[in-house]
């Protein structure tokens, strides 16, 4: 009886081995057998969740590295910025952030509390408006001055303007936007950058 009862047992796990490495094939998962016991990778998230400095243990102290790695994450900061506290612009969404090499000099001087220490960058972002039966589509051109501090790199100030004046009412010349959803981008990027 009892070898009856070993014999069904290793059916059983035979058959349950056999349909294990069928899901893991089917699902692409990595396995590992060690005595006859099965173990699958736990390594597999890293697969799934995009590596980027939130998940980091240490944020670029490298300007231009930091700057790489927060520009994929720009756009869904800034859109949670507009959902959560901007009620008259929840219909305008953030698609996509990248640098530029170079934007026309600002029409007027920028008064930096330490200018040794700020570096400027250029970025622009498309965004897109629904306005009734239309979708709006514009671009903005980003003057943002990060400067290094002990603790990491912060936003020091920011200029924007748009290149659809006057078609969307927005402005044409450069104004301070250190209050707009892409500056609460960057400190709340930077917050957690530092933070992680």
């Amino acid at each position: 009886m009892r070898r009856i009862q070993k014999i069904n047992g290793n059916q059983n796990s035979v058959k349950f081995r056999t349909r294990f490495f069928q899901l893991a094939f089917l699902f692409s998962i990595p396995i590992s057998s060690v005595n006859g016991f099965i173990f699958p990778h736990l390594s597999i998230a890293r697969t799934i969740i995009r590596p980027n400095s939130i998940n980091q243990q240490t944020c670029p102290i490298e300007l231009q590295s930091l700057v790489d790695e927060m520009l994929p994450d720009l756009p869904s900061y800034a859109n949670r910025v507009i959902q959560r506290q901007d009620r008259n612009r929840r219909d305008t969404y953030v698609l996509l952030a990248k640098q530029l090499d170079e934007l026309e000099p600002l029409p007027f001087n920028v008064n930096l509390e330490n200018p040794d220490d700020t570096n400027l960058i250029y970025l622009t972002t498309l965004e897109r408006q629904h306005d009734r039966n239309q979708i709006l589509r514009f671009q903005q051109f980003h003057w943002v001055f990060l400067r290094k501090t002990a603790s990491g790199w912060e936003l020091e100030n920011i200029f924007s303007k748009s290149n659809s004046y006057p078609r969307y009412g927005l402005y044409s010349l450069p104004g301070d936007s250190s209050k707009s959803a892409i500056a609460q981008a960057i400190r709340l990027w930077l917050r957690d950058c530092h933070a992680g």
